[in-house]
């Protein structure tokens, strides 16, 4: 049984403090509202104030039901066709591929569900001979591409640049990396075993002979 707390008695030869002068001319007005910062819920009893909470977290728990559901709502886009239609691509189906991953000098074979193109999920391969499981960091690996933070538009000096503009810095920049063999010109990267990323990285050390790769 739950028990009803009540406020315990003032002492009769206690201090007496008071709030405003009402309360010390014990005004009538005042004595009347004693006690009853919230008169409406003053006359419920403890069973009516029970219900009360509950419907108030009934009441809470659906907004915030209702509010997850609207946040996981896709954006209303207009539904363009395709001029050359993608194989095996359905719109609202995924489609699995199978695929590694370069991670810490090797690489992980995983399925990577996608839909519409993008990766939403990865997984372990069960028929590869090493497709043991998917780690932390490769499943993480899926949120940077919806990043918020992550660059939107080509930058240069800290301002946002139209592609056209930074396409044509680019070929300046290129033009005069070429007359010095690549002498001037630095990239910092990260280690990959990724046979694709090795040879686009040969072609470009043999554009540019004398580039600094940092890893």
């Amino acid at each position: 049984m739950k028990k009803i707390w009540k406020h315990p008695e003032e002492p009769q030869n206690a201090k007496r403090y008071w709030r405003s002068v009402a309360e010390l001319d014990r005004r009538e007005d005042f004595l009347k509202n004693l006690g009853r910062e919230f008169p409406e819920g003053d006359t419920l009893n403890e069973e009516e104030r029970e219900n009360s909470r509950r419907e108030f977290l009934k009441i809470m728990g659906a907004s915030v039901g209702m509010m997850g559901l609207a946040s996981c709502r896709r954006p209303l886009v207009n539904i363009l066709p395709y001029t050359q239609h993608v194989e095996w691509m359905v719109p609202g189906k995924s489609l699995l591929y199978a695929t590694s991953m370069p991670q810490g000098g090797g690489s992980v074979p995983m399925v990577v569900t996608t839909h519409e193109g993008r990766p939403t999920h990865l997984s372990p391969n069960p028929l590869h001979p090493v497709g043991g499981g998917v780690g932390a960091f490769a499943q993480a690996s899926v949120l940077d591409l919806y990043d918020p933070e992550r660059s939107q538009k080509p930058m240069g000096a800290g301002k946002e640049l139209t592609w056209a503009k930074a396409n044509d810095l680019l070929a300046i920049a290129i033009a005069e990396a070429k007359k010095s063999a690549g002498a001037d010109l630095g990239i910092v990267m990260g280690a990959s075993s990724s046979p694709t990323y090795l040879r686009l990285l040969g072609e470009v050390k043999a554009a540019f002979p004398q580039i600094k790769l940092f890893q």
